[in-house]
């Protein structure tokens, strides 16, 4: 059996490959919602996962600002396939290597994160509501030119993303360096809604 100590250090090896693959996986969530096979409501996840991981605000453009980006952008993979439909098994197949420990994968972020990953996960609902340069979902999946201006958008994020591999094993050497900015941040969302 795990110890918690195992648990983190297994959970910390996770999020820092997350965060150093997150403008490679943003791709994915790009073919999601382009795909035409899957259902609309699987689409609409993936471009509201998109545009979460855009909004990123400024001055967050750190690990700690991208480690929600990087956990909420695999909820969005698994919810993708969950509502994708028939299309969902050829997805999943196309992209085995984002699927192949991703249960087991977010199992872990859930069993040390606790309340923060529920607050998070729970972000999964509304992600088809968010906006982004004034536009909605809807709008980036149906207007051709909206959808290529968030596709070059994206292209510049994975160009001016700021994190690799050296920089995060230098400044993350325990899961508390993330987990409590993020506690913090889950406690003023809660906050702002009551």
């Amino acid at each position: 059996m795990s110890t918690p100590r195992d648990l983190e250090r297994r959970y910390l090896h996770t999020l820092k490959s997350w965060l150093v693959s997150l403008p490679h996986d943003l791709k994915v969530l790009f073919e999601a919602k382009d795909d035409p096979n899957l259902e609309r409501p699987a689409r609409e996840t993936a471009a509201g996962a998109i545009l979460y991981v855009l909004n990123t605000e400024p001055g967050e453009h750190d690990f700690v600002g991208f480690a929600d980006d990087a956990i909420l952008l695999r909820e969005a993979l698994r919810a993708v396939v969950q509502e994708g439909g028939e299309g969902a098994v050829d997805f999943k197949s196309r992209f085995e290597e984002h699927y192949a420990t991703l249960d087991n994968d977010l199992t872990l972020c859930q069993e040390v994160m606790g309340e923060t990953y529920t607050w998070l996960a729970g972000k999964i609902a509304d992600l088809q509501k968010l906006v982004y340069k004034g536009k909605k979902v809807s709008q980036y999946l149906d207007d051709e030119e909206d959808s290529e201006l968030l596709y070059e958008d994206g292209l510049a994020f994975a160009t001016e993303y700021p994190i690799d591999e050296e920089q995060l094993s230098m400044r993350v050497k325990k899961a508390e360096t993330i987990l409590e900015p993020l506690r913090r941040r889950a406690a003023s969302e809660k906050k702002k809604i009551a």
